[in-house]
């Protein structure tokens, strides 16, 4: 029986593990997606910026747009809608239904697993107790209040309790779209 619990527990850790570990890559995803917003944006002020130069040039009948400004000012137009389109797929996910949290109790709760979220030092989180106490509900809370920060990549996955590693890794593969 030991040997069984033994077993369960490492694969438990193990999923934990990784849960974490792409919870913690959704954080540097948020951190890198607004990064390449402020660089885009850099970008189209100074796309902006030339546009009018070369307008106000050619108004006044002193120079003419080359093609390779116009096309510069075009991939410039397509990136930044590119941008929109990523960001919106990005950041997609549907709120679960959930009962909202009235306890005390379960508000601290939600609040200490928030605060280890963005804890680096934190590897794992595990919620226990005995049923009915309210675990999926903290877990469900939690995952609405990660999708209401727009900077976040979250996807819910029901794992039964005869899961298999890889019969888990693909359905994340098939979440995310990746053919293993």
């Amino acid at each position: 029986m030991e040997a069984v619990a033994g077993k369960v527990i490492d694969v438990i850790e193990k999923a934990a593990t990784f849960f974490i570990r792409n919870i913690k890559s959704c954080i540097n995803f948020g951190k890198g997606l607004e990064k390449l917003e402020r660089n885009v944006k850099r970008l189209s002020d100074k796309a902006g910026d030339l546009k009018t130069d070369v307008e106000n040039q050619e108004r006044l009948g002193r120079k003419k747009r080359k093609q390779q400004v116009k096309s510069w000012l075009n991939e410039v137009e397509q990136l930044e809608e590119e941008l929109r389109q990523f960001k919106a797929e990005a950041t997609r996910g549907e709120k679960i239904e959930v009962q909202p949290v009235h306890d005390e109790k379960s508000k601290q709760n939600l609040e200490v697993v928030w605060t280890w979220l963005h804890d680096e030092d934190v590897s794992s989180i595990g919620i226990y107790g005995m049923g009915g106490v309210g675990k999926t509900t903290l877990a469900k809370h939690t995952y609405n209040r990660l999708l209401e920060e727009s900077c976040y990549q979250v996807y819910w996955v029901t794992v039964s309790q005869w899961f298999t590693i890889e019969g888990l890794q693909d359905d994340f593969a098939k979440i995310v779209k990746l053919n293993l």
